[in-house]
């Protein structure tokens, strides 16, 4: 509940704040989803939720973040949830959620460092696709910030299901490849 009066009151302030301007068709999300985007600001997650604000997004963030008490309580009262492998992750989207994930796993300006596997293998684990977004400048009071949608992106599980490091790199680099030409 007091998540979406955050959303409700915080909105149109950011929207003023932050002017956002879209690029491509941005998805319904009908059903599970992971959000995939470049992590460059503090407040990505805040401007993620309000592009996609028809959507309630649970965030993956660094479990670091959760060992404070105070941090953990506020982190989940506004929908994250922290990494710790792939099974939260593949639980969340066999309920119907959608999650966010940031591949390079640390904030970078210019999205060039290589994306780990994690969104890869939770897609293929789940069978659910990945949405890819770009943020293509940091955030600024009163500035532009054009974000970028791109198709929808299906990875298979290998018929013998082998899921080796070396195919899920392959397929996560294919996936910053990607998200750079948006």
């Amino acid at each position: 509940m007091l998540a979406l009066i955050a959303k409700i009151t915080a909105f149109p302030v950011l929207a003023l704040l932050f002017r956002v301007r879209t690029h491509g068709y941005r998805p319904a999300l009908k059903g599970p989803a992971i959000i995939v985007y470049n992590h460059i600001s503090r407040v990505d997650a805040i401007i993620i939720s309000h592009v996609f604000s028809h959507k309630k997004i649970r965030f993956m963030a660094k479990k670091e973040i959760f060992r404070r008490p105070i941090n953990a309580f506020l982190s989940r009262l506004i929908g994250m949830y922290p990494a710790d492998g792939t099974e939260s992750s593949v639980k969340l989207l066999s309920a119907g959620k959608t999650i966010a994930i940031t591949p390079e796993g640390t904030r970078s300006a210019d999205s060039t460092k290589p994306f780990h596997t994690g969104a890869v293998l939770i897609s293929m684990r789940s069978g659910v696709p990945i949405y890819p977004v770009r943020i293509r400048q940091p955030f600024s009071f009163f500035s532009r910030t054009e974000i970028s949608f791109g198709n929808p992106v299906f990875f298979e599980t290998p018929k013998d299901q082998s899921l080796s490091h070396e195919l899920l790199s392959d397929c996560s680099e294919k996936l910053r490849q990607y998200m750079l030409t948006l």
